[in-house]
């Protein structure tokens, strides 16, 4: 579908890079008498067939929320889509993120047709999912620079989108229950735009090895 080589380079950087603005939006300092190692209490050992039956219910209800999510985006988006089509002739979500994300396109180095192109796939990730975004990247491939693929495959190699977000909550609900989940809800701009972040980061780093 699109350069491997690219796609490993980003997985380990988005890491790294994770980590680092993590530690930047929540720094933690434990002070000497609170830095001690909780060892929770063991719990009473469940037989095999308990363990397997309640990891296969875990597993199917996870399926069942990412499948819904992804889903369900899908569907928000399109409709949100038919709305804005409905007032203005062509405009979609996608288009508004693009033009949103136009200034970060132009800060990887691209050109004006490149950066506006690449914007787009900017917005179809943050508003569907980068499997979308990469199925139109892949019709464009030998259209474009080496250091446009580089940083357009590099930055549609992470998972940081609405979809996403929507998983993780889901998840989080189904296997924690509500009060665990709530956190991620309160924070989902924090979460999304931290995400981007990382994948600007990890872009923008591999761009400047390929030209």
């Amino acid at each position: 579908m699109v350069p491997a080589e690219y796609v490993f380079a980003a997985i380990p950087l988005n890491c790294l890079n994770a980590l680092l603005l993590a530690s930047i939006l929540n720094p933690v300092e434990v002070s000497k008498e609170e830095d001690i190692v909780y060892v929770p209490p063991k719990e009473e050992k469940k037989d095999f067939f308990s363990t397997i039956s309640n990891s296969m219910l875990v597993g199917i209800n996870m399926v069942i929320v990412i499948l819904a999510m992804v889903i369900g985006y899908v569907a928000i988006t399109s409709c949100l889509n038919g709305i804005l089509g409905f007032f203005v002739h062509g405009l979609t979500i996608q288009k508004i993120f693009g033009i949103i994300f136009s200034p970060f396109a132009f800060l990887l180095g691209l050109g004006t047709h490149d950066a506006m192109y690449v914007a787009s796939l900017m917005g179809i990730k943050i508003s569907t999912n980068e499997f979308v975004a990469m199925m139109d990247l892949k019709n464009h491939l030998k259209d474009m620079s080496p250091h446009t693929i580089a940083v357009t495959v590099t930055f549609l190699t992470s998972f940081a989108n609405f979809s996403t977000v929507g998983m993780i909550y889901g998840t989080y609900n189904s296997i924690f229950g509500e009060n665990s989940s709530s956190i991620i809800g309160k924070n989902v701009w924090k979460l999304l735009v931290s995400g981007m972040a990382v994948s600007l980061l990890s872009a923008m780093i591999v761009g400047l090895f390929v030209w």
